[in-house]
């Protein structure tokens, strides 16, 4: 049995590098590349990981 967590498009480049050919966006992924990414910097404290979730803010 094979488990996926994520569409192979989500990662076209290393699909495409890995087997020569562009995997099919799907609909549903489509919007998604649209979109305006939106990150946040933040070290791998774990301290201030838990105050971002918990208070919202970096």
């Amino acid at each position: 049995a094979v488990l996926s967590t994520a569409d192979p498009a989500k990662f076209g480049d290393v699909v495409t590098s890995a087997i020569g050919k562009e995997p099919t966006i799907p609909e549903r992924l489509q919007g998604c590349l649209l979109k305006k990414k939106v990150s946040i910097e933040m070290s791998a404290e774990y301290a201030e990981f838990r105050h971002y979730l918990l208070d919202g803010s970096s």
